[in-house]
């Protein structure tokens, strides 16, 4: 009985004292490329993806994700979709802006660092100036949330008209997650409750021995 008592104890005290979970944010960055322009014609383009990637391993659950496109450049906005996957989730950062609402969309260039994130204020407008600076992306980033960060992260620009091309230096993607993130299951909840009141019960029989004692 000893024994089962004194496992039952150290095992409430270790869960009490336990790591809390840990918050932590993590920079990566992607190699640039030339934005390859579209094949075929203005009546019948061909699409063509340009893209890169890193991997990523596995540091924790997703709390948030940030992505940076830096001195990035293009003719004409209006003919790109820009996509950020990692395994089987993909989120659109834009898509052809200007599109359906005319043929071609917004005829105006990139040109600066444009930064993604759910908690920026607007999306890229769909016409007019495209000002470099932070942005909603088209589709909401938090598609990653709570998965693990572990990965092959791929950028890529597709262009889907031809006549017009473009430029990203480099690309930055910021990882909000967190670390040592585990709640305890209900089995280990009992334990430690059980742990706890052995503990209340020793100090009384404790106590009662010592007043025993000095009777």
């Amino acid at each position: 009985m000893k024994k089962h008592f004194t496992g039952a104890v150290v095992a409430a005290l270790s869960v009490a004292t336990a790591t809390p979970a840990l918050a932590a944010v993590q920079v990566f960055n992607g190699s640039g490329f030339a934005i390859a322009d579209a094949g075929g014609t203005l009546g019948s383009p061909i699409p063509t993806t340009s893209s890169s990637s890193f991997v990523v391993g596995s540091l924790g659950s997703i709390n948030s994700v940030t992505i940076s496109l830096n001195e990035f450049s293009h003719t004409f906005a209006g003919d790109l979709i820009a996509r950020l996957s990692n395994g089987t989730t993909t989120v659109d950062l834009f898509n052809r802006l200007g599109v359906p609402q005319t043929t071609f969309g917004n005829g105006n260039n990139f040109v600066g660092t444009y930064s993604f994130a759910d908690a920026n204020a607007s999306l890229l407008p769909e016409s007019g100036a495209i000002a470099p600076g932070a942005y909603k992306s088209a589709q909401a980033l938090s598609a990653f949330n709570g998965q693990d960060t572990a990965g092959n992260w791929t950028l890529s620009i597709i262009d889907n008209s031809p006549q017009d091309t473009g430029n990203l230096r480099s690309w930055s993607l910021t990882l909000d997650y967190g670390t040592n993130g585990a709640v305890p299951e209900p089995a280990t909840w009992a334990m430690m409750i059980l742990g706890f009141g052995l503990i209340g019960a020793a100090m009384r029989r404790r106590q009662a021995k010592v007043r025993y004692a000095f009777a």
